[in-house]
């Protein structure tokens, strides 16, 4: 049975008249809140994705995610289908288009999903869609890996007039000229921002805020289908409101994202010049990189402003010519008023199962799993370079040991270097010989000697710090001082020189009486004490 609504209240539902029982096998929601709020304030760019739900009967959910003025995603709409194939894509996008119109030139982003591309090409070629170029580069990496190419791909993406883009091409060719023709061969598609319309106010490459709508509800993945549909509908209502009372503590013109970028474009324009050739119209350059800025028309030649609604450094320059303020020339979109405007619309709350009334149509059956070939996945498969989840982001990185120095371990797993501790007569006497023995160890011995009167005989205790950080304290003789003016010692930290101790592994320090010669002292006034090896008591 596939459900799904043209108008709002109109409920359709298509039977299988093969078995004349009712299966479960597609379903669409778009929240009136939603819709009328996108409708309102949000961006026309759209992203489009699917994951996989993890309950035994399995499907996809596809999502329809928008930008808020304020740079973040907005869920708009949400599918439950059997799998990731043109049709589904094409019965869930002219859902989507039912709902918000199709008068208006609206852009798309997605991934390279199975089935989606072909999909826009074949029913709505009108249409902007652009690829996520995370998801083009991991395409590329497979047969052309290097940091260079990685670095001059992400300029070129990132590229907003078409010299630039071909000129970065140029470079990628010097490199790699299989990564050239790789990308030439994508030039028809649009993942470059020099090839986006300004239409879509929004220089966004990345179909981010589908992923993280996704990251968002992967707990809710896992529960029966209208469990799960009930609490992303919960998510969605409470979100709305934090987002309604959030805003009320702005109290600039525009959005707080918003306002970042625009100081760090108003940071960037000191270092271009502003040439004035009419009231709205200036030449800026730098060095020999010169733009075309239009303030009237709110253009500049390289297509910054153009495409995202906010003034390029280059225009930022022009505008303090004039001194005029920036914010004046960003784009309705990006305000706060429009903000309130898009979350202004409520999703309401519903009663629960125990109200529902019934409809008088037979029972709907679970959806028929669909049981691909293989072992079943609860887990997405990860790309070659994504790390596990509890890995950290140093890996690849030699590490190297803080005992012995090598490469290749840390100082828990160290083994050491076979027969280093074997002159130690603990470790043959009390049989431990057995494993691998450590090697001489450096260590830093501080001696506190407590308040006496002179003369007496002073008892130090000494703690040694080994490399283990297991604290060890060796009793020293008394040690005779001697002074030719008795003063009173004050509480006294004296450093002495380093001790290399050898030790085994695992670390056994039986305790050893170390003898020291007796230490003479000479004071005068101010005290200062001399150890007969050098170092300052």
């Amino acid at each position: 049975m596939k459900t799904h609504t043209f108008n709002e209240g109109d409920l359709a539902a298509e039977m299988d008249l093969h078995t004349g029982v009712p299966y479960f096998e597609r379903l669409y929601i778009c929240w009136a809140g939603c819709k009328d709020g996108f409708l309102a304030g949000c961006k026309p760019l759209i992203g489009l994705d699917a994951c996989h739900l993890k309950h035994k009967v399995g499907g996809q959910l596809m999502v329809a995610v928008a930008r808020d003025p304020n740079e973040e995603y907005f869920p708009l709409a949400v599918a439950m289908v059997e799998a990731k194939t043109k049709d589904s894509w094409t019965w869930f996008i002219n859902l989507l288009l039912a709902d918000i119109g199709d008068s208006k030139r609206w852009a798309f982003i997605t991934d390279q999903q199975k089935g989606l591309v072909q999909a826009f090409a074949d029913n709505w070629p009108h249409y902007e869609h652009r690829i996520c170029c995370r998801h083009l580069y991991n395409n590329l990496r497979k047969q052309h890996p290097g940091l260079l190419i990685r670095d001059l791909f992400w300029k070129a993406a990132k590229a907003t007039y078409a010299q630039e883009f071909e000129r970065l091409l140029n470079e990628t060719k010097d490199v790699d000229e299989g990564a050239y023709f790789w990308l030439k061969g994508h030039t028809t598609t649009m993942w470059a921002r020099h090839m986006f319309r300004s239409d879509g106010l929004t220089d966004t490459v990345l179909n981010n805020m589908c992923e993280s709508f996704n990251s968002r509800i992967i707990k809710f993945r896992g529960k029966p289908i209208i469990s799960m549909l009930e609490d992303i509908r919960l998510y969605l209502m409470n979100r709305s409101q934090q987002n309604r009372l959030s805003i009320l503590k702005v109290e600039s013109e525009l959005c707080p994202k918003v306002c970042k970028r625009l100081h760090r474009e108003k940071i960037g324009s000191s270092r271009w010049l502003a040439c004035w050739a009419s009231d709205t119209r200036f030449e800026v350059k730098n060095g020999l990189v010169i733009f075309i800025v239009d303030l009237s028309k709110r253009t500049c030649s390289c297509r910054k402003w153009d495409i995202s609604g906010i003034p390029c450094c280059h225009a930022i320059s022009c505008i303090f010519f004039n001194r005029e303020a920036a914010e004046k020339y960003t784009d309705d979109y990006y305000r706060v008023s429009t903000y309130k405007a898009c979350y202004e619309p409520v999703i309401d709350p519903i009663n629960g199962q125990n109200m529902w009334t019934s409809t008088g149509l037979p029972p709907v059956q679970p959806p028929i799993k669909r049981r691909p070939p293989g072992r079943p996945k609860k887990k997405r498969v990860r790309e070659p370079n994504e790390l596990s989840k509890g890995h950290s982001k140093g890996l690849g990185i030699a590490k190297r040991c803080k005992s012995c120095g090598k490469i290749g371990h840390n100082k828990r797993s160290c083994k050491g270097e076979v027969g280093g501790n074997s002159s130690l007569p603990t470790a043959a006497a009390s049989g431990q010989t057995e494993g691998v023995l450590g090697q001489n160890r450096q260590v830093t011995v501080v001696m506190v000697i407590e308040q006496v009167e002179w003369p007496s005989m002073i008892q130090i205790n000494q703690e040694y710090h080994l490399p283990t950080g297991q604290p060890t304290t060796v009793q020293q003789p008394p040690i005779q001082l001697e002074a030719v003016h008795p003063p009173t010692i004050q509480p006294t930290t004296v450093q002495q020189p380093h001790i290399h101790l050898e030790a085994v592994h695992p670390l056994t320090i039986q305790p050893t009486a170390v003898q020291q010669p007796p230490i003479h002292l000479g004071a005068m006034h101010p005290l200062t004490l001399q150890h007969p090896r050098g170092g300052r008591e």
